[in-house]
């Protein structure tokens, strides 16, 4: 019993530990993309999506930085997965 719970609990600090993680690169991004740097922002969206799978503002943002450099064959994809996950 002591085992499932520390286990548990360690589950539970490595979630957070990446979601926190996921956030910094996040937030990273959008500066880098303000900054007009827009490869690394491209670089810290994926890092972020990396580490949380289900981050669809990263996927959106990911989306917009490819769309002004012209990617837009890889900016599809992206926002495909953003409305996937927030439909609404």
């Amino acid at each position: 019993m002591k085992k499932l719970l520390l286990s548990m609990l360690l589950a539970g600090f490595i979630c957070t530990a990446s979601f926190a993680s996921a956030t910094s690169d996040f937030e990273a991004g959008k500066k880098a993309a303000e900054a007009k740097n827009y490869q690394l922002a491209i670089d810290y969206y994926n890092s972020a999506i990396k580490q949380n799978q289900s981050y669809a503002d990263a996927y959106y943002e990911k989306a917009q930085v490819e769309a002004v450099i012209g990617k837009k064959d890889d900016a599809e994809p992206s926002i495909t997965k953003y409305i996937q996950l927030k439909p609404n």
